[in-house]
């Protein structure tokens, strides 16, 4: 005898027949509606807002790139450096660019598998005063700090290596250490007089490229020791973004670490 269409068997199969188109619609509604809120900061050249909203700089362009092309529309959120990490921890911000990976952001934040560029922190001094700094590792950085003879700018919520992060807590070096909390403070710390600090970390390119916007770089050079080289990745809250959404941002990456990105890299390299 034939079920008849309002028979409990009909109607259950039904109702696990609708279930499953609603929870597809959901899946498919989520993939074309995915937004991601993504810090920024203008650290150029790797971060710019032009007059029109455009983002540019060549971390703007790789997010771009990397994001729009697994289905997820941009909402760019301005914001300094360490409130965006404290919001990306609570899942108020879903992403971050040019971050370095360390165990505590592991902890709350997913990586991208692969990085997308190389970070060079770089010593910056007084023009014509390198030389009075004898420094290669970062036990003469210790040593001079230590003995007073050399104040040191750092910003704060940025990572400057292990081996920085080590010497940083001694006690002994705390009054040698000034803290900022955004890098161009440090422009002004060096040159004004009477003088606040020796010399300041800043990314090598990014600095550069804020000292000539100022038109302050004849004022600074660049000392030969570099404290650390960094790989930089995309970092994705845990609490905001699924698992699923940085895979396919980390299998866009590999796939362009040497077409869109490589060409993005060498728009922006300093000559």
């Amino acid at each position: 005898m034939m079920d008849s269409p309002f028979s409990m068997k009909s109607l259950l199969s039904r109702g696990v027949f609708i279930g499953l188109c609603f929870t597809l619609f959901q899946a498919q509604a989520f993939a074309k509606e995915c937004t991601l809120r993504v810090g920024w900061e203008a650290w150029p050249p790797y971060m710019e807002k032009k007059a029109d909203g455009t983002m540019t700089g060549i971390d703007g362009e790789v997010a771009q790139k990397v994001l729009t092309s697994i289905g997820c529309k941009i909402i760019w959120k301005e914001v300094v450096w360490k409130r965006h990490l404290l919001q990306m921890k609570a899942g108020d911000l879903d992403v971050a660019l040019g971050a370095s990976k360390t165990p505590d952001r592991e902890k709350w934040g997913y990586f991208s598998r692969k990085p997308y560029r190389q970070e060079t922190m770089a010593l910056f001094v007084r023009k014509g005063e390198a030389p009075n700094f004898a420094i290669s590792n970062i036990d003469d950085l210790s040593k001079l700090i230590g003995a007073s003879k050399f104040k040191l700018g750092i910003t704060l919520g940025y990572f400057y290596g292990d081996a920085f992060e080590a010497i940083k807590k001694q006690k002994s070096l705390k009054k040698g250490i000034k803290i900022a909390n955004v890098d161009a403070k440090h422009y002004d710390y060096l040159t004004q007089k009477p003088k606040q600090i020796d010399g300041f970390f800043g990314d090598k390119y990014a600095t550069v490229a804020g000292l000539k916007d100022k038109k302050m770089n004849g004022a600074v050079e660049v000392h030969k020791y570099t404290v650390n080289n960094n790989d930089i990745f995309m970092l994705f809250s845990k609490k905001s973004v699924p698992a699923e959404t940085v895979n396919k941002a980390s299998q866009a990456i590999e796939k362009m670490e040497n077409t869109d990105i490589k060409e993005i890299l060498n728009k922006y390299s300093l000559q």
